[in-house]
Parts: C-alpha cells; structure tokens; sequence
C-alpha cells in the first residue's frame, strides 16, 4: 500500500469527543436514579397501581442499564481510538529512528 497516512490529530480529536459523550451518558444515568415516583402515581388502589407501577420501574431499569452499557462503550471505544492512535506514533518514531541510523551507516561507510 503506498501513501497511507493516518491523521492521528484527528484521532485524538475523536477520542475527546466521544469521551464528552461518555460523560454526559454518565450524567443522563446518574440523574436516572435522581427521580423518585411518589407512591401512588399510578393510582390509588394499591394492587392496582402496583400493576401499573411495575413496567414502568422495569423499563427505568432497562433503560437506565442500556445507558451504563453504552457509557462504558463510548469509554472502551475512546480508549482503543487513543491506542491506535499512540500506535501509529509509535510506530512512526521508530521508522524515523531506524532510517536515521541507516542513513549514518551509509555515510560513516
């Protein structure tokens, strides 16, 4: 493959961005468990408003356990893009440093 370049400022600009997103996912889930319904919301029959009180409590649960996956998913993601990132500098040093000690042999010969 000839003239492949990574942008890798744009990486780390990426993996900011998603860890903005990461934390406002974790301030959506935090403020998740800041709601309280007042008993009784659903009515005042107590079997009855139970009823009707448990899907919605079960799909608060849902919800609120689908953000902490995605949370932890922009994180992973953020994570892996700085990797590969200081991957390719890596990467890059290293080839820069093994064509410098070439090209000194290649003089000192």
């Amino acid at each position: 493959m000839t003239n492949f370049t990574v942008d890798v400022g744009s990486m780390d600009s990426a993996a900011t961005t998603i860890h903005r997103t990461q934390s406002t996912a974790e301030s959506v889930y935090s403020g998740l468990h800041a709601l309280d319904i007042p008993h009784g919301t659903f009515g005042r029959v107590p079997w009855l408003s139970d009823k009707i009180a448990q899907p919605y409590e079960d799909h608060v649960v849902a919800c609120s356990s689908a953000i902490k996956d995605i949370e932890q998913s922009l994180g992973d993601l953020a994570d892996a893009i700085t990797t590969t990132a200081n991957g390719y500098r890596l990467t890059d040093s290293t080839n820069i440093d093994q064509a410098l000690t070439i090209e000194r042999e290649l003089y000192e010969s």
